[in-house]
């Protein structure tokens, strides 16, 4: 049905808040997570949303291929002009999204600014979905192992990245070995400049305490014009994904599910027109008044 596959990566170029509700933890406004490791993530449903906007801010609401993508879209056709040239407007999108996973965590680091954490259970999901993608498979490290058996180590991408032999992260130290190809190979998929120079393998359970514990939290207040204090209920935090994370998604393509085809004659024409179309920059998530959630959005080509 959706027999195309392609993997859609996504870097922030500023904090994104994609919210989960509100809690009555230390956060108030915390972002989505998954459920079984709480790694950091973006839902489909809000991908596609924001996705759709950013396709009809360039091509317009009305434009018809949009509405035979994404599904036809009531409040994007105010004039009813596309509802006059479908027969139905009852049917499926054509294109279908995954969940956005976390690859790369940024982290603090006294050489180099910051550093791009992964680890091994990213890696291989990372790798499976390449597969899913039909794109060409990682040569995964084999020290991957170790590092999950021994938290304290860890793989580095340089040594520019250590001081007396250790690689520091955050308050945290580690003992560190030198993998200089795995970067490499990895930069072939990623096209990230600097990776080569910035990518630290940690365990898994180091992964999950940094992307837990540190995320941006801002704290956002109103002020009473009338008082000049803080208006009541109005003091809340809200939890960021830093910028320079780095995820990916699994897009899809189907055939039109339309007797109206437009040009589109198969799943991969329909592939090409998200392909072509895409922007480089976009907006994910809330606070777009605020410069929050513009991201960098490219196709992996291997």
């Amino acid at each position: 049905m959706y027999s195309q596959k392609a993997i859609l990566l996504i870097r922030n170029i500023t904090p994104m808040h994609v919210g989960s509700g509100n809690e009555l933890g230390i956060v108030d406004l915390p972002i989505q997570r998954e459920g079984h490791t709480d790694f950091p993530k973006i839902e489909a449903s809000s991908l596609k949303g924001s996705l759709r906007e950013a396709f009809e801010n360039k091509l317009g609401e009305d434009n018809l291929d949009i509405h035979l993508v994404f599904g036809y879209d009531e409040d994007a056709d105010a004039n009813q002009k596309i509802k006059t040239i479908l027969n139905n407007t009852e049917y499926a999108g054509a294109v279908s999204f995954s969940d956005a996973r976390i690859l790369l965590f940024p982290v603090k680091t006294p050489k180099g600014v910051f550093a791009w954490i992964t680890c091994p259970y990213a890696l291989k999901r990372f790798d499976e979905d390449l597969k899913i993608a039909g794109l060409k498979k990682l040569n995964l490290p084999k020290e991957l192992n170790n590092i999950q058996n021994n938290p304290e180590t860890c793989i580095v991408a340089s040594n520019n990245l250590l001081i007396n032999h250790k690689m520091i992260l955050e308050e945290y130290s580690f003992t560190a070995s030198v993998d200089t190809n795995f970067a490499q190979n990895l930069y072939n998929y990623l096209k990230i400049d600097d990776l080569n120079n910035k990518l630290v393998i940690v365990s898994d359970e180091i992964f999950t305490s940094f992307v837990k514990l540190s995320t941006e939290i801002i704290t956002r207040t109103k002020i009473n014009n009338s008082t000049g204090t803080v208006k009541e209920g109005a003091l809340f935090n809200e939890e960021y994904l830093p910028a320079e994370s780095v995820l990916y998604l699994l897009v899809f393509t189907a055939p039109i599910f339309n007797t109206v085809k437009s040009n589109f004659t198969d799943d991969l024409s329909v592939m090409k027109f998200i392909k072509d179309n895409l922007p480089a920059y976009i907006q994910i998530g809330g606070n777009a008044t605020l410069g929050k959630g513009i991201v960098k959005a490219n196709f992996m080509e291997v």
